[in-house]
């Protein structure tokens, strides 16, 4: 029952701060969410943005589900220390999405814009990864996996931190086309996601 609580809690923080970055931005009339937006983009990555934003809602309802639901359902026993170290993970995503939207500042985008007016980021904890964010709801995905290794998380975890890796091939497209040399140089200096991948 405590990793049910500790997880709840530490789930619902990661959405809220999500949450509030966007009101944040919708106040200063900052439009946030382009993900499916028909603006200049090719219509197999409207497709794609679509999906994505489809699996992102029921990964949602998947780890609620997860989490409230009698752990014991699918016969699978979690060691204590399995389950520590997943809510550590999950803890790490938190910090790294603050700390991402703390650099991004008015700059965070969901979705690609090929329009943007946008300025490219590199500061904070950009510095040692060109994708925070999704690096953040990747480790959200996985440390509730190892809290909670139920087969509908498992299946939504790895469908899920492929979609976002795909998005993220997308989206550097985008990039490039916009901010040209000066994404190809912060590119070849910063890995994908953290240090050394």
């Amino acid at each position: 029952m405590i990793y049910q609580i500790i997880a709840f809690i530490l789930v619902t923080i990661f959405y809220l701060s999500f949450l509030f970055k966007i009101i944040l931005l919708k106040r200063k009339k900052i439009k946030v969410n382009y993900l499916g937006d028909k603006n200049n983009k090719l219509k197999n990555d409207i497709k794609f943005e679509n999906i994505l934003k489809v699996f992102s809602i029921l990964m949602i309802i998947v780890q609620y589900f997860s989490i409230i639901i009698n752990d014991n359902w699918y016969f699978i026993n979690v060691f204590s220390f399995i389950r520590i170290i997943g809510l550590i993970i999950i803890l790490l995503g938190i910090v790294l999405l603050i700390l991402a939207f703390i650099a991004i500042k008015d700059n965070f985008l969901i979705g690609s814009n090929p329009n943007t007016n946008t300025s490219l980021v590199t500061s904070g904890i950009y510095k040692i990864s060109r994708n925070p964010v999704f690096l953040g709801f990747d480790l959200l995905y996985i440390g509730l996996l190892f809290v909670f290794p139920n087969p509908i998380n498992l299946i939504f975890t790895i469908i899920l931190v492929w979609l976002f890796d795909s998005l993220i091939n997308i989206e550097e497209g985008y990039l490039v086309s916009i901010y040209k040399d000066d994404y190809i140089n912060y590119k070849s200096k910063v890995k994908k996601y953290f240090l050394f991948f």
